[in-house]
């Protein structure tokens, strides 16, 4: 009696299982024909890199994550001589803050954020310190990206936190990273006068329940000191 075996394509390692976009994820395979070239599909992107198979049929090779929305995604590995094709193992795409412009400011400074690896058609809820009523932005339809503009609220001195959270995946599906608020004086009135004229000023970004010393041209302490509120 003869027994015929037959080997099949198989993924059989992905390092990492899970990252953002922008993550090098290197997958190893085997069972493929000898020297045969093979096309990795990733998701919804297409031939996303190729590796040629060695003799034995086995394989190494590293891509980085393109732009995908949120959740589990899956790798294909196609044989382009032998048809061959394996797709046992998928990589976890999770959310990432990818740009914030600029990353300090005075209060009133427009801030630009953008995320992805989001989920797809999605409000995204952005939190900025202690307020959490920045108006929310919808996600693209296929690759969960988005980009939000708001206005730096008043808020103490210091770095914040700003957090991305999916509306839909509340709890599930967030990001942060940092911005450091800077103190300012936004308000003199008058802005010029002679000598025993009285002035207004106001300021804004300091330390919560700190004093401040107001210093004028060559006078050190003009007012003594005043708290900030």
């Amino acid at each position: 009696l003869r027994w015929e075996y037959v080997i099949i394509p198989r993924l059989v390692n992905v390092t990492p299982d899970r990252g953002t976009v922008g993550t090098v994820v290197t997958l190893q395979g085997g069972g493929y024909k000898a020297n045969e070239l093979v096309q990795i599909d990733f998701g919804t992107t297409k031939t996303i890199t190729t590796v040629s198979a060695t003799a034995e049929g086995s394989w190494t090779v590293s891509f980085t994550i393109d732009t995908q929305r949120y959740g589990s995604t899956t790798i294909k590995a196609i044989g382009m001589n032998s048809k061959g094709e394996a797709d046992n193992l998928e990589v976890f795409i999770q959310p990432n803050i990818i740009k914030v412009t600029p990353t300090s400011g005075t209060v009133g400074s427009l801030v630009t954020v953008s995320g992805n690896g989001y989920g797809a058609s999605h409000g995204i809820a952005i939190k900025f310190g202690t307020t959490a009523t920045i108006p929310a932005v919808t996600t693209s339809t296929v690759y969960g990206s988005w980009t939000a503009v708001f206005t730096v609220d008043t808020q103490p001195y210091g770095t914040t936190t700003i957090i991305a959270q999916d509306n839909v995946e509340t709890g599930a599906i967030d990001d942060e990273v940092r911005f450091k608020i800077q103190p300012n004086i936004w308000y003199v009135s008058p802005t010029e006068g002679t000598v025993g004229t009285v002035i207004t000023i106001a300021g804004n970004g300091y330390f919560s329940a700190f004093w401040v010393r107001i210093d004028f041209g060559v006078t050190d302490n003009i007012l003594g000191e005043l708290l900030s509120t």
